[in-house]
């Protein structure tokens, strides 16, 4: 096992979900259209890392509850060690993800786990490294539960890599995301250094975000209302979300909390953020995390293409 892989994850904070950043700037979880995903074949996923940093994808179309899946999973693993497994269950699993354990729910969640083992992924960066793996995942099905643990997980071995520089979101805000544009601004801009304004087109949000194939317009009045969401939650501030060149850029800048990025040295791990408390702006959060998930439920009702 590679040293790297021994690289502890204990110090994810209780309350955060993370997920390594180089994902945040490219579309590698992207909306699907009615529910029908592609299949990919060695896709190059586009991203911000300037030309240093080419992600090769093969596999299912991957939406952003795969996304939630994955990072209920890093949760649960954040107190060993790379490679190492910790028993599970489905019912586990929807619980994390703030689900009820409901038989669609558990066909969903199968068939969105079952994305994430078989996927392949090449990571290949010019100057240090070069890391091939397939699946994000890797799952045991135990024949008989083990105090109710149904399976074993593990983050794949050999990608201790991958897991240096982390991002992080407010786990219970980012369930509590129903706006499918609202949970991938998020990821999106959590990549982002805080208190720092960010300045995008209409047209790379649409790349960077996976929204590719949605109407412009329709995608430009997805945006205004997650920012609006953003700015509810303390995640971005209060006011800055705009636009501006017609409606063709944006304009946001993130709060510094919620952590923004755990980095690991030889010494150790530090962790730059704090948490704030949320800023009150008036948008009525009166939902919760949905209680029913299926593969049909990409985006909200109203937002089409």
């Amino acid at each position: 096992m590679n040293s790297d892989d021994f690289m502890p994850l204990a110090k994810i904070p209780p309350s955060a979900a993370a997920m390594p950043t180089v994902f945040t700037r490219g579309p590698l979880f992207e909306a699907t259209r009615n529910g029908q995903r592609e299949m990919y074949v060695r896709r190059e996923i586009p991203n911000l890392h300037g030309g240093k940093l080419r992600i090769i994808y093969t596999g299912a179309q991957l939406d952003t509850n795969d996304q939630r899946v994955w990072m209920a999973c890093i949760r649960l693993c954040r107190k060993v060690h790379i490679g190492q497994s910790v028993y599970t269950s489905y019912a586990e699993l929807l619980r994390e993800c703030g689900l009820k354990n409901t038989g669609p729910n558990i066909a969903a969640l199968k068939n969105r786990l079952l994305r994430l083992t078989t996927a392949s992924l090449d990571l290949l960066e010019t100057e240090d490294y070069t890391l091939r793996m397939s699946g994000l995942l890797d799952i045991c099905y135990l024949r008989k539960p083990v105090n109710r643990m149904t399976m074993t997980i593990r983050l794949r071995e050999g990608s201790g890599e991958m897991y240096r520089d982390l991002a992080f979101m407010d786990w219970e805000d980012f369930e509590w995301i129903e706006n499918e544009i609202t949970a991938r601004l998020m990821t999106f801009a959590v990549g982002h250094l805080p208190r720092k304004k960010q300045m995008h087109t209409i047209e790379n949000l649409r790349i960077y975000l996976g929204y590719r194939d949605m109407r412009k317009d329709k995608f430009r009045a997805g945006l205004r209302t997650a920012g609006a969401e953003l700015e509810y939650l303390g995640f971005l501030k209060v006011g800055s979300f705009s636009f501006s060149g017609n409606g063709s850029v944006v304009h946001w800048v993130r709060e510094h909390q919620y952590v923004s990025y755990l980095k690991y040295s030889n010494s150790g791990k530090t962790m730059r953020g704090s948490t704030k408390q949320r800023k009150h702006v008036t948008y009525d959060k009166t939902s919760k995390a949905p209680k029913k998930w299926t593969d049909d439920d990409e985006f909200e009702p109203g937002v089409p293409f």
